[in-house]
C-alpha cells in the first residue's frame, strides 16, 4: 500500500517538475552517445539500427534546432557542440563507419543541422575542419550504401555556399608539390583542433567546459586576400575546391535519384558569382566529366533508333525516361538518357558564371561536336535525327554559338548539303529537316553564313529584263495597253507553272493564305527586322554567287522527279519556310517572278521541274484520272486503282502533286507579303 503510494507521489512530482534544462539535456545524450558507442564497439559488429545510437543522435539535433530557434544567437548547447570539437568526433565515428551505418546516420545529422540551424559557425575550425573530412570521405566512384546519405549532405552543403558564397573560401585548399593540402596543414597547427585518431575513446566525451565560444580566440581560416591564387606564398600550390570534385565523383551513379541530386548539387556551385575564387572550378574537372559523359552516352545510341520516336520526346535534365510509347522501342531509353543530360549541360551554361560557361563551350567544341559527329558520323540518319534535336534544345547562348560555329565551317557544312542528293532518302529526309529547323531557329550568324552574304547586294539582278509589259509608277504593269497590279501577275505566274491539263484539282492558292499569313505573322514576331523598299537596298555589278547552300536547294528541287514523296515534302518546307522570310532582298529575289533574270531562280528551276514531268505523265494512259486518284490517295481519301500502276510512274504523278501545292503556296505567302509590305 505504501509502495503503490509512494510510486504514485514520484509521479506526480515528475509531472509536476519542470524539464531539464536543453543543456543538461544535451551533454546527458552525448554521453549516453559515447557510453553506447563504447559498448556496442567492444562486442562484434552490430549493426547500427540494433542500437540506441541513432536515437541518441536525433536527440542531440532537435535539441541544437530547438534551441536555435530560441535565440538570435548560439546557445550554451551550440557552444558546447563547437568548443568540444562534437563535429569532428562524430566525423572521426564515421570514418570508421563502427558499428555499420555510422557514416550515414552522422552525414544525416549534419545535412539537417547544416539545412536547418542558423548558428553554424563554418569559421570555426572544429567545423570547417570537420566538414572538409567529411567531404573526403564522400566518393561515388563505388556505389555504397550510403551514397544517397553521402549526395545529401554534398546537396545540403553545396547550397550554404550558394547562399552564403563569401564561404567558398573556406571550403578552397591548395594542395603542395609533396601532395599535403594547406588547408589540412594549417587545421592540424590549429592549437583548438583535436587529433581525434590520438584520443582515447573514453576520453571522448570527458573533455572539460570551456568558455563560450564567443569569448574565447578561435583558429579561423584565413581570409580571402590571403589565399589569392596570386599570392606569392601559395606560388608552389594548386587551389583545389574538394566540394567539386566531391561531387562529380557522384555524376555516375547508377540511382537514378542520387545522380539527379549530384547535379543540382553541381547546378549551385557552378552558379557561384565570379570573383567567388571560382577559378577553381574552371580549372577543375567540371567541364572534362560534363562532356565526357556528353560522348560516352551519346554513343549507347544504336544506329537502329527509330528517327520518329526521338523526335515525339519531351525531356529535361532529371528525367531521363522516355514516355510510355517510346519506351518499348529499340534505342529510345539510351536517346533519352543522352538528351537529358544534354539538356543538363546547357543548363549548365545557362546557370554558370561566365568562365565555368566558356569552359564548357571549349570543351562541347573540341570533344563532342569535333568526335562524335565526325565526317562518317553525318551519314548516318539517326546521328543527324540526335543533332537536330540538341540544336532544338539547346537555350545557352554559349551553346547556340558553339553549334552554329561548328555547323557552319566548311567541311560540315559541305557534308551535311552533300546529305541532301545521298542514295540513302533517310539520311536526305533527316539532313533537310536539320535545315528546316536551322532556319526555324532564327540565328542572324547562320542565316549571313548560308545565305544574306550572297544575295543582299542584289548581283542577282544584273542584266535581268522584265518578263512582259511596263512598270508603272504606282507599282502596276501595263501589258499591251492594260494595266494590272504587279500581285496578280505574280500569281498567275506562280500557279501556271503547272499547266492546267496536268493540274490534280482546281483548287486554288486561296485555301493555303490563312496559314501563310499566321506563319509569315509568326516569323515577324521573332525576326528583328527593319523595313526598307526596293529603291533603298544596294545593288552590286559583281558577279552573281548563290552560294553553296542556295546550290544545293536549287539542285534539290530539280531532283523532285527522281526523288522519294517524303523527301519532296520535306523540300518543300525549306522553300516556304525561306519564302516567308521578311527581308526585302530574299523576297525579290526568290517570289518576283515578274523578273527573267540571267541566272537560276526558284522560279526558273520550278518552270523546268513542272515541264519535265507534264513530258513524262502525258505518255501515260489516262493520266489525268490516275493523277487524280494518286492526290485522293496522298489527301487520305482513297486507294482507288492504284494497286494496277507501276511504282516509277506513281512517283512521277505524286511529284506534280507536289509541285502544283508549292506554287499555289508560294502565290498565297506572295499575296501575303506583298499586302502585308503596301499595307
Amino acid at each position: 500500500m505504501l509502495g503503490r503510494f509512494s510510486t504514485a507521489l514520484q509521479h506526480a512530482a515528475d509531472v509536476l517538475a519542470p524539464p531539464p534544462p536543453l543543456f543538461e539535456d544535451f551533454v546527458y545524450y552525448w554521453k549516453k552517445l559515447m557510453s553506447h558507442y563504447l559498448d556496442v564497439t567492444k562486442t562484434k559488429p552490430t549493426p547500427i539500427e540494433l542500437t540506441n545510437i541513432p536515437n541518441h543522435l536525433e536527440h542531440l539535433l532537435q535539441i541544437l534546432l530547438k534551441e536555435g530557434e530560441t535565440s538570435d544567437e548560439a546557445g550554451p548547447c551550440m557552444e558546447y557542440f563547437l568548443q568540444h570539437n562534437l563535429l569532428d568526433l562524430l566525423t572521426t565515428l564515421a570514418s570508421t563507419d563502427d558499428p555499420p551505418g555510422m557514416k550515414q546516420h552522422v552525414l544525416q545529422l549534419v545535412a539537417k543541422l547544416l539545412n536547418q540551424s542558423k548558428h553554424v559557425d563554418f569559421g570555426h575550425s572544429s567545423v570547417y575542419s570537420a566538414l572538409q573530412r567529411l567531404i573526403g570521405l564522400c566518393d561515388g566512384s563505388t556505389p555504397t550504401a550510403s551514397e544517397s546519405y553521402e549526395i545529401q549532405f554534398l546537396l545540403s552543403l553545396s547550397g550554404i555556399l550558394r547562399r552564403n558564397y563569401q564561404l567558398v573560401t573556406v571550403f578552397i585548399s591548395h594542395l603542395s608539390n609533396e601532395g599535403e593540402s594547406s588547408t589540412e596543414r594549417r587545421t592540424s597547427c590549429s592549437s583548438t583542433s583535436s587529433d581525434t585518431s590520438s584520443t582515447p575513446r573514453n576520453a571522448l566525451f570527458t573533455t572539460p567546459l570551456v568558455p563560450s565560444a564567443r569569448s574565447c580566440n578561435v583558429t579561423l581560416i584565413p581570409q580571402p586576400a590571403t589565399v589569392s591564387l596570386g599570392n606569392s606564398s601559395q606560388s608552389d600550390s594548386h587551389p583545389q575546391f574538394p566540394i567539386a570534385d566531391a561531387v562529380l565523383s557522384y555524376l555516375d551513379s547508377p540511382d537514378t535519384a542520387v545522380r539527379l541530386k549530384a547535379c543540382q548539387a553541381l547546378m549551385l556551385l557552378v552558379s557561384l558569382p565570379d570573383g567567388t575564387n571560382t577559378a577553381v572550378l574552371v580549372s577543375s574537372e567540371v567541364s572534362l566529366r560534363l562532356i565526357s559523359r556528353l560522348v560516352l552516352l551519346f554513343y549507347t545510341i544504336p544506329h537502329s533508333t527509330d528517327p520518329s520516336h526521338v523526335d515525339e520526346m519531351h525531356l529535361s535534365w532529371g528525367l531521363d525516361i522516355p514516355t510510355n510509347d517510346c519506351t518499348g522501342c529499340n534505342g529510345c531509353k539510351q536517346a533519352a538518357t543522352f538528351l537529358s543530360w544534354f539538356d543538363f549541360c546547357d543548363q549548365v551554361m545557362v546557370e554558370s558564371n561566365q568562365s565555368i560557361a566558356e569552359a564548357v563551350s571549349r570543351r562541347l567544341s573540341e570533344s563532342f561536336l569535333g568526335q562524335a559527329f565526325n565526317s562518317l558520323a553525318l551519314h548516318k540518319p539517326i546521328n543527324l535525327t540526335m543533332l537536330t534535336k540538341c540544336f532544338k534544345m539547346a537555350s545557352s547562348s554559349l551553346m547556340n554559338v558553339a553549334l552554329n560555329e561548328w555547323f557552319t565551317c566548311d567541311t560540315i557544312l559541305n557534308i551535311l548539303l552533300e546529305n541532301w542528293s545521298s542514295q540513302d532518302t533517310d539520311l536526305a529526309i533527316e539532313t533537310l529537316r536539320f535545315f528546316e529547323l536551322i532556319l526555324e531557329k532564327n540565328s542572324d550568324y547562320v542565316l549571313e553564313c548560308l545565305i544574306w552574304r550572297y544575295i543582299k547586294d542584289r548581283s542577282f539582278l544584273n542584266s535581268y529584263t522584265s518578263v512582259s509589259g511596263v512598270v508603272l509608277e504606282d507599282g502596276n504593269i501595263e501589258i499591251n495597253g492594260e494595266t494590272e497590279p504587279e500581285i496578280h501577275i505574280i500569281i498567275k505566274r506562280w500557279t501556271n507553272i503547272v499547266p492546267k491539263e496536268i493540274q490534280s484539282c482546281n483548287c486554288g492558292y486561296e485555301e493555303y493564305i490563312g496559314e501563310s499569313m499566321r506563319q509569315y505573322q509568326a516569323v515577324l514576331s521573332k525576326a528583328q527586322y527593319q523595313q526598307s523598299t526596293i529603291q533603298d537596298l544596294p545593288h552590286s555589278d559583281a558577279e552573281f554567287n548563290e552560294g553553296p547552300f542556295l546550290s544545293a536547294l536549287f539542285t534539290a528541287l530539280s531532283n523532285i522527279p527522281k526523288q522519294a514523296y517524303e523527301l519532296n515534302l520535306e523540300l518543300t518546307g525549306i522553300v516556304s519556310r525561306l519564302a516567308l522570310r521578311p527581308e526585302t532582298y530574299l523576297t525579290e529575289y526568290l517570289l518576283n517572278n515578274t523578273k527573267q533574270l540571267k541566272v537560276r531562280s526558284l522560279y526558273s528551276v520550278l518552270m523546268g521541274v513542272a515541264a519535265e514531268l507534264g513530258n513524262s505523265i502525258t505518255q501515260f494512259p489516262d493520266y489525268q484520272q490516275t493523277l487524280a486518284d494518286v492526290r485522293a490517295t496522298l489527301i487520305g481519301r482513297s486507294m482507288a486503282s492504284l494497286e494496277l500502276k507501276p511504282d516509277p510512274w506513281i512517283g512521277t504523278f505524286e511529284s506534280i502533286v507536289v509541285v502544283e501545292e508549292l506554287c499555289k503556296e508560294l502565290a498565297a505567302i506572295s499575296y501575303v507579303k506583298l499586302k502585308a509590305n503596301s499595307a
